[in-house]
């Protein structure tokens, strides 16, 4: 190999190195913060199946006779979320199971699911090693022949039976009035013999008057903790730096385009777009697209001016209203969880004349009528107000399953959606 070839491949990877360390010392400007749990995670078809309870405590058995059988353990979570999905469609409405689905992404039953299994390790379950245990009067086993000989006793151990403390959350099979004896499985759908173990417990309450109670039980746990939703974490930061500002050409630019492009900022991720301009003066438009584009792209939080905030909000709404219509609540989202990396390409939006006479409209009749002032920020679920200060999104969700419940119990009986419309408005 020659000496020049050999030179030039020394430059080259002076050059990538080179690269790599700017890159390395970039700094992410995004702060994530996450939020765990104290206990581990618990699968989604439990969870889902402690929210179909609550519907209806017959969609509870109705799941665990579907999914007795069900390997949920060697199957994917998307696999088991689909197949939970699918089931809860046939039993709910479609807005019912888009609630569903909020309610599982919140993981809100994951609680309920660690409750049952920390009742099942208060009872020293685990030094049985088996996946599925039955209380019979006190007396615990993992055996089905065990389970058989005990039931068979039921008459001649009645004096001794000890009677184990129940709960309102508990899940109860054809409960009998008659009978207090109560016999407990805790286990885990899907698991092996979980289906012999409950279809035999079935067939002794539904013979014999035993009150069957199912829990949940993990023997297998997960290293990860539940990954919790729904709750707010605010970082406040305060500069120390203060610094002069000469704002006496403020009335000077602010007449100026709201689509202007921010000259002041020269250099965007290491390009110095200004010293590029002189360079090509005939290549204007094209740098002015790659600077747009950078802008847009960009993860830098640049400055702005006091003029170019005036008309931010507008041009933030104008921004959502002209998008594709089931991309609105993700550029809404997106807007508003990165408003301050958003801000550099939303100053160059035109905002319509219409849009703004409608929003001066919107805010003298929500003053009127509301007492909602231009600064303030209401939610209204079917005429009920929310104090967006004190509201949470697991409040929400319950609020709407409740208001949920009465728009299917009218629809169900036959009321027509034009009514409905003028019940809730």
């Amino acid at each position: 190999m020659s000496f020049v070839m050999r030179l030039i491949i020394f430059f080259y990877f002076l050059l990538l190195c080179a690269i790599c360390a700017k890159a390395d010392k970039k700094v992410n400007k995004y702060v994530t913060t996450l939020i765990d749990a104290k206990w581990k995670e618990t699968p989604l078809a439990l969870e889902a199946a402690e929210y179909l309870n609550d519907e209806n405590p017959s969609y509870f058995w109705k799941f665990v006779d579907t999914f007795a059988n069900y390997d949920l353990r060697n199957v994917t979570e998307k696999e088991n979320y689909d197949a939970v999905i699918a089931f809860a469609e046939k039993y709910l409405s479609q807005s019912e199971v888009a609630l569903m689905k909020l309610g599982l992404s919140l993981r809100i039953y994951s609680a309920r699911v660690e409750m049952f299994t920390q009742m099942a390790e208060n009872k020293n379950i685990s030094v049985f090693d088996c996946y599925n245990v039955v209380n019979v009067g006190g007396v615990f086993t993992c055996s089905l022949e065990e389970l058989e000989e005990l039931a068979s006793q039921v008459r001649d151990t009645y004096d001794t039976w000890l009677h184990p403390d129940t709960y309102s959350v508990d899940h109860r099979y054809h409960t009998s009035q008659q009978s207090e004896k109560i016999i407990i499985l805790y286990g885990q759908i899907g698991t092996p013999k979980f289906s012999d173990f409950h279809n035999k417990l079935k067939n002794l309450a539904e013979t014999k008057g035993i009150n069957y109670i199912l829990r949940h039980y993990l023997k297998d746990r997960s290293d990860k903790n539940v990954r919790l939703s729904g709750y707010g974490v605010e970082l406040q930061m305060k500069s120390t730096e203060y610094k002069a500002t000469d704002d006496s050409d403020i009335k000077d630019n602010a007449g100026k385009d709201s689509e202007t492009t921010n000259d002041s900022m020269e250099e965007i991720d290491g390009i110095n777009f200004v010293t590029l301009k002189k360079l090509f003066p005939d290549k204007q438009s094209e740098l002015d697209k790659l600077q747009i584009h950078l802008l847009e792209t960009s993860h830098e939080i640049g400055a702005l001016k006091v003029w170019q905030f005036q008309e931010l909000s507008h041009q933030a709404a104008e921004r959502i209203m002209n998008s594709p219509t089931n991309e609105a609540i993700n550029i809404l989202t997106d807007i508003s969880q990165n408003f301050p990396m958003q801000a550099k390409s939303l100053i160059r939006t035109k905002v319509n004349n219409e849009m703004k006479k409608e929003m001066k409209l919107n805010q003298a009749m929500f003053s009127t009528s509301l007492n909602i002032q231009p600064t303030d920020t209401a939610l209204f679920i079917n005429g009920l107000f929310f104090d967006l200060e004190a509201v949470d999104v697991l409040s929400l969700l319950e609020s709407l399953r409740s208001e949920l419940r009465v728009m299917e119990s009218l629809r169900k009986i036959g009321t027509r959606n034009a009514v409905l419309l003028e019940i809730t408005h």
